[in-house]
Formats: structure tokens, sequence, C-alpha cells
């Protein structure tokens, strides 16, 4: 069952960067002017920075050739997305192309200058979703927290902690604007479980890296 949403935008130092000078799309991030200026999480080490292409390339909005040309951008690698969003929040970088917005909430509640950005061509999204064990040890305490947790005041509570988007229409989406992507016209694209095996699929083939030059 879903309880979360999870949004996957890039991510713009707005200390550093005029927001006229702010990418709208995909193609934008391909521009001279972000050379040397970018983080990446890296292709190497997870597979979340596969995911962020594969339902792009899957629709046919990009291709790996736009993979590769983004590769070319000499851009940092940090370990992970977390690591990624602390280059930028830095300075170090002023853009990174992809990012979750789960990571991302106690940064700008400290205050860091960063903000999530719509492309024209759509904004990716994941979903965290619960799942019970069969023939777990207690199937009714399970059950009852569950129910609980989908309930009011569970979603309050889980929203005031988490500060993600709970999924009921009358518990407050308490999760700070900065880090939401904030066109609500563009289309929004899920990425899918055939994304994920995908990704784990081209992670141990090291298939992004080497489209991107890197060495395994």
């Amino acid at each position: 069952m879903p309880y979360d949403i999870v949004w996957v935008t890039p991510y713009v130092n707005t200390k550093l960067v005029k927001e006229t000078d702010w990418p709208t799309s995909l193609q934008d991030l391909l521009k001279h002017q972000w050379k040397g200026k970018i983080v990446l999480s890296d292709p190497r080490t997870g597979s979340g920075a596969y995911r962020y292409y594969i339902p792009f390339v899957r629709l046919g909005i990009i291709d790996w050739e736009y993979v590769k040309t983004l590769g070319k951008q000499e851009a940092t690698l940090a370990q992970n997305n977390t690591a990624a969003m602390q280059v930028l929040a830095k300075g170090e970088a002023l853009l990174t192309p992809y990012n979750t917005s789960g990571p991302n909430v106690s940064m700008v509640e400290a205050g860091a200058p960063v903000k999530a950005l719509s492309m024209k061509e759509g904004d990716l999204f994941d979903l965290n979703s619960f799942s019970a064990l069969d023939g777990g040890p207690h199937p009714n305490a399970t059950k009852v927290f569950i129910n609980w947790f989908f309930s009011k005041e569970g979603q309050l509570v889980y929203a005031n902690a988490a500060k993600h988007n709970p999924v009921r229409k009358d518990t407050p989406n308490l999760t700070p604007k900065d880090v939401l992507p904030p066109n609500p016209n563009v289309k929004k694209i899920e990425i899918n479980n055939k994304d994920t095996e995908e990704a784990e699929k081209l992670l141990k083939e090291g298939f992004i890296a080497q489209v991107m030059g890197l060495k395994r």
C-alpha cells in the first residue's frame, strides 16, 4: 500500500544561480554553462542513479546518447543522493540534474540554498509502500499498526515527523515547498517496478557508468 510520494527532480543552488538561469527542460542540462558545475550521484555505487534515466528513455523523451552527452559535462560524482545535495548546498556545484525529495527535507529546513525544479518534459516520482509478511508472528498487531498509520491521527504523526507527503487528503502536507517540484501542470511520470528491475540489472553491468565514460 503506497504511503508516500518521493519526487525526483533537478535541484539548483539558489544563492549562486539567478532564477533567470534556472533550467526548465532536460536539454537545458546539457548547456555549456553547467560544464564542470554539476554534481551527480555516482552510477557505479547505487541503482538510484540509474532509475532517474530509465523512465525518460522508456517513454522516448531522451535516449542513451543524451546520457552520454550529460556525462561529458565534467560532473562531480558524489557517493549518493544525500552527499550530492551536500555538495550543492555548500556551493561546490551549482546544479544536480536528478535528486530525491526525501533526504533533502532536513537540509531545506536548516536553510540550505537549494530548490527543486520542474522540467517541461515532466516530474519523476516514486512511491514508498508498506508490505506485510505473510505468516508473520503477530498478524493482528501488524493490522492494528497499519490501520492506525493510515488513520488521520497516524498520518498527522507521520507528516510532522517525516515532513513527507501523507496520502490522506484531510491531512496537511508539511513538506517544505522548496523540496517539491513547483509546476503542477507538467506531466507526472512514475518510476515503476520494471524501471527498478532494469536499474538493478544495468547497475550490475555497469552500463550507465560506461556510457558516461567512467571506468568500472
